[in-house]
């Protein structure tokens, strides 16, 4: 149930594994887009509020002052949801060629050529607007690893992509004599008429492209030019920019094929990444990035898969919370001293802070009154009980394999969530996923589990479709599957095929989505061979999974997947990569931060280290095991940095303020411990 609360962790949960169920069906993402419409600064939302004297034809609509736009804006929180949603579809219909109606690009494309796939999520920013961050898949794509293999080789390769992305990704502002008054207001301005798709003569169209410079650099100069404020050194950032301004200047776009690194243009530090078309039309701050670009690509990924569904509650207003609930607890309980009585105190009044604190912003909760979730994606996800599935091939096949322990959190993995299904009497029969599948009709009996739930659906039988309405009788009615006897809901239910590519069937594509477990990664042979076997080798319970005495290894190496198969499996595998390239990235910026507390340590004389005391290497083990040997690593140094390792006959004698309580009846450091 809590994942179908907006807001609330289970449902952050639930969109993170959205997002790395696209990336197994699609690869991995090409370009990240942080769009931020203005409601405050907008003439488009003033109509929205009602005031019909802002004229959106002309130039320059004649707007209110900024104080009465501001207190409109927390008035009407309902055309201010209304107007980000209004931005946010006109920027992916008419700029980036999307059909939210088929679901699909355009023919003709948009600004970056063709989508296959975005995901994005909406928060509410502390200047009172809604923004959303958005990943995009570009139609013909490769994963990392792939693209970087064919710009290595591919020297023509190398040529278009650059010049793809020279095009579509700017990083400073045109040169061109435009001086920009200081109080120009882009954002309350119509934008430039552009000319139509056969203008007559050449003139018209050196005059649009000097106009559209033009409208560039203002736009640019007000709206992409980055100035630090206080924004910029929140979560400890002091004294640097946390959104990595300055950026590095570079002359020119390049492939570094001994770093594996994609590196574009930067022709000026201080301007943030920016399309001239979404600039210009919407007349809003954005900020785009090709997620392929860079040293630590793979980092990315997860860096912002983290970023977007991160928390709203800070860490210091839940140890406040957790303080006030503590300080909350009756006395009778305290004093009775019954432990478990204490525990559920303790839990109910944690539980009864959290939901107070817990804030929801009016043009959220309109958002979520409209029917809209913190997610805004391209493609609907479905359910695969993959855990279920698991755990009847265990019971099955693996009885006496031992398998690897799932390293994930449950806190990280989403959920099983079973339907309740009744027979013709009306009594609750126990059926899911698992005995759908296993129990389908012969005409499905090639078809994976994945590609089951890729396709199939089941449904109540209805009288009139016994009848009449079958694929045969009736255009686009989808074909019908019986169950197999055997199944409990077998006389109620069927299966309804309503994506067939061959034949042309289904008009929505819908995503796989694990739930249950976590993926297990290639280098755990047994529990990968299992888990892709599983998934993509198909059985019934007449066909078994593995035959006669063959084990999971020697089936998985003999079978022939499919190229598809192969591809989501190659896709699972680069989530791997790019989660410990993560990790990776986290230690190295952890022992980073070490080494200066060491070398103050040294300074002050507190302890004396070598280098290897924090060294660890990533390389030879997983990255979760890496840092919790960081982890450990690291309090060890810090308790001899405190001196806490250190005998009494060594230590050193502390000078006290005998006017300080922690000096009274001390004469040595507190803690010292011989070990």
């Amino acid at each position: 149930m809590s994942a179908r609360i907006p807001g609330s962790q289970a449902a952050k949960v639930y969109v993170h594994n959205e997002m790395c169920n696209y990336y197994g069906y699609f690869g991995l993402p090409h370009v990240f887009l942080t769009f931020n419409p203005s409601a405050a600064h907008s003439p488009i939302f003033q109509v929205m509020y009602g005031d019909h004297s802002v004229d959106l034809s002309e130039c320059f609509p004649c707007m209110p002052a900024g104080r009465v736009c501001a207190l409109r804006l927390a008035q009407d929180p309902v055309a201010a949801a209304d107007f980000y949603e209004f931005s946010f579809k006109c920027l992916f219909h008419f700029l980036l060629g999307w059909d939210f109606e088929q679901e699909q690009s355009i023919k003709d494309g948009g600004i970056l050529g063709h989508i296959r796939a975005f995901y994005g999520t909406t928060e509410f920013t502390e200047c009172g607007a809604l923004h959303g961050h958005f990943l995009i898949w570009l139609e013909g794509g490769m994963n990392p690893s792939e693209l970087h293999m064919r710009l290595r080789t591919d020297s023509d390769f190398q040529d278009q992509f650059f010049r793809f992305f020279k095009a579509a990704i700017h990083h400073h502002l045109p040169d061109v004599e435009d001086s920009v008054d200081e109080h120009f207001e882009p954002r309350i301005q119509r934008p430039p008429m552009p000319p139509s798709k056969q203008p007559e003569g050449m003139d018209a169209t050196e005059k649009w492209e000097v106009l559209f410079m033009s409208e560039v650099k203002k736009c640019g100069e007000v709206l992409q030019c980055h100035h630090c404020h206080s924004v910029c050194h929140k979560y400890g950032n002091q004294g640097c920019c946390r959104f990595l301004f300055l950026h590095e200047v570079v002359d020119a776009s390049h492939f570094d094929d001994q770093t594996n690194s994609v590196v574009l243009m930067c022709c000026d530090a201080n301007v943030n990444y920016f399309n001239p078309y979404i600039l210009v039309f919407c007349r809003h701050n954005h900020d785009i990035k090709c997620i392929l670009s860079g040293k630590g690509a793979k980092a990315a990924m997860f860096y912002i898969s983290d970023y977007i569904t991160k928390m709203d509650v800070k860490t210091y207003e839940v140890l406040s919370l957790l303080s006030r609930a503590v300080a909350r607890i009756p006395k009778q309980i305290v004093h009775q001293g019954n432990v478990v009585d204490h525990g559920k105190a303790l839990l109910h009044k944690c539980l009864s802070q959290f939901n107070w604190q817990q804030q929801v912003h009016a043009q959220q909760a309109a958002r979520y009154i409209q029917g809209f979730d913190d997610s805004t994606c391209s493609h609907q996800t479905v359910p695969m009980m993959s855990s279920l599935l698991l755990a009847y091939v265990h019971e099955q096949y693996i009885r006496c394999d031992t398998m690897t322990p799932d390293d994930h959190d449950d806190d990280e993995v989403e959920q099983v969530q079973l339907q309740i299904a009744t027979d013709k009497d009306g009594k609750l029969v126990e059926a899911n996923q698992i005995h759908h599948y296993l129990y389908c009709s012969d005409a499905l009996a090639q078809m994976s589990f994945y590609d089951f739930c890729h396709c199939v659906c089941v449904e109540t039988i209805k009288s009139s479709a016994r009848m009449k309405n079958t694929h045969e009788t009736r255009l686009g009615v989808y074909r019908r599957h019986a169950l197999k006897p055997g199944h409990p809901a077998h006389e109620t239910h069927e299966l309804q095929e309503h994506t067939n590519e061959q034949r042309g069937d289904g008009y929505q594509e819908f995503i796989p989505r694990v739930v249950g477990c976590s993926i297990p990664r290639r280098s755990d042979a047994t529990a990968w061979a299992l888990f892709a076997l599983a998934h993509f080798k198909p059985f019934s319970v007449i066909v078994p999974l593995l035959s006669g005495m063959e084990s999971v290894i020697s089936t998985f190496q003999k079978y022939s997947f499919s190229g598809r198969s192969r591809q989501v499996m190659n896709n699972w595998e680069a989530i791997h990569e790019c989660e410990d390239e993560r990790d990776a990235d986290r230690l190295h910026k952890k022992a980073s931060m070490t080494a200066e507390s060491k070398a103050l340590s040294t300074s002050l004389g507190l302890a004396s280290l070598t280098d290897d005391d924090v060294e660890i290497d990533m390389s030879r083990m997983p990255s979760h095991r890496a840092e919790e040997d960081f982890a450990i690593s690291q309090t060890v140094l810090l308790m001899q940095q405190c001196q806490w390792l250190t005998s009494r006959s060594k230590a050193p004698m502390a000078c006290y303020d005998q006017r300080s309580p922690i000096g009274k009846g001390f004469t040595q450091p507190l803690g010292l411990v011989k070990f």
